[in-house]
């Protein structure tokens, strides 16, 4: 049997990241204390009760994966049963129709508006993580506020949004297809011209964005619908800064997905420019075109390593298929100093657009 610090309850989060709470040890929890007490981690170590982890199954794991999987699956079903909405569920105006994708910080329903008789997406934030965080709300809610000002074709734009008694969610357009990492995972690499052809769409959502005093702040294959139709629209702008405002639930807290933010987000994500942008629009670009991040990491401290202490990133790509230009382009982009990337999206875009004419 594992140590006390060992004996902790399952908290699991739609993104497959767990964390701990406290456990009684009986015979009600046996089940779930022999799961956890064979848990390890990359390392082959064991798992603290303060940890927050990835779920591995394989040869670095004792337990049945099968079993494993059918228990995480059990309570990751409770989870959802006890606060998610289910089919014909009213939000708002909305019924629910279908889950459409789930995220760490909420997840996002097609429904359709029963007074327009429209399909659209409700975004609702996560219960467990608005308790664990209250400035989560505020930061969601703002989110809405800052898109609702917007409107261009490459942003998804937002109806409405609403504090309930039990859900705190946006009313958002629906897109009907998927986002980008989950296209690439399902479509392979793109061909260098459409891959181009949808960084020059981002960047006039990004231009126009901060042309009305907005920085995204999280860039990333993740954050870019592509309809069925091939349309490309930016989302998620919830941790997007309004230009020249300081945001006091920030303080110097990091903000960001660490494999596509910038070096300096690392170190105060309060005061970084729309530079901070470029640079993970850089990342998002050689994504794009070799169907993986820029960096090859297994540890956050690795990933501040390579993003800080290390030389300037270079991108490699295999084969021949692409422009010289288009490593010139990346290597600009992803430079650790902001002075020299690209300072302009408008400069961006002539060199793009060069490639493809």
């Amino acid at each position: 049997m594992a140590e006390n610090n060992y004996l902790s309850k399952l908290k699991i989060y739609i993104d497959n990241k767990i964390n701990f709470e406290s456990l009684p040890s009986n015979e009600k929890n046996q089940e779930i204390i022999s799961f956890i007490s064979d848990l390890k981690n990359k390392d082959n170590n064991k798992i603290l009760s303060s940890d927050i982890i990835h779920v591995f199954f394989g040869d670095i794991s004792k337990i049945d994966s099968s079993k494993a999987k059918i228990l995480i699956e059990s309570i990751v079903k409770k989870d959802q049963c006890s606060f998610w909405p289910q089919k014909d569920d009213l939000i708002g105006r909305c019924k629910i129709v279908d889950l459409s994708g789930q995220g760490f910080t909420s997840n996002v329903y097609k429904a359709t508006h029963e007074f327009l008789g429209i399909e659209v997406a409700v975004k609702i934030l996560s219960d467990n993580l608005k308790n664990d965080n209250p400035n989560i709300e505020t930061m969601f809610l703002q989110e809405a506020r800052n898109t609702a000002k917007l409107r261009h074709n490459n942003l998804v734009s937002i109806f409405d949004a609403d504090k309930g008694d039990k859900y705190t969610y946006m009313i958002m357009e629906f897109v009907d297809g998927s986002d980008l990492e989950k296209f690439l995972n399902d479509n392979g690499i793109l061909y260098y011209k459409d891959a181009i052809s949808m960084m020059i769409k981002i960047c006039d959502a990004l231009s126009y964005a901060l042309e009305n005093g907005i920085i995204h702040r999280d860039i990333k294959p993740g954050n870019i619908m592509v309809s069925k139709k091939l349309e490309v629209k930016l989302l998620d702008l919830g941790l997007s800064k309004i230009v020249n405002t300081r945001n006091n639930l920030e303080s110097d807290s990091m903000v960001g997905t660490p494999l596509y933010m910038s070096p300096e987000q690392f170190i105060d994500s309060s005061s970084v420019d729309h530079r901070a942008d470029l640079y993970s629009l850089g990342a998002t670009f050689y994504h794009l075109i070799t169907g993986q991040p820029p960096f090859e990491t297994k540890s956050y401290r690795e990933i501040i390593t390579q993003k800080i202490a290390s030389d300037d990133f270079i991108p490699k790509f295999d084969g021949d298929n692409y422009p010289d230009k288009i490593k010139v382009i990346i290597t600009k982009l992803m430079q650790k100093d902001i002075n020299l990337r690209y300072q302009s999206y408008e400069s961006l875009k002539n060199d793009l657009v060069e490639l493809i004419l």
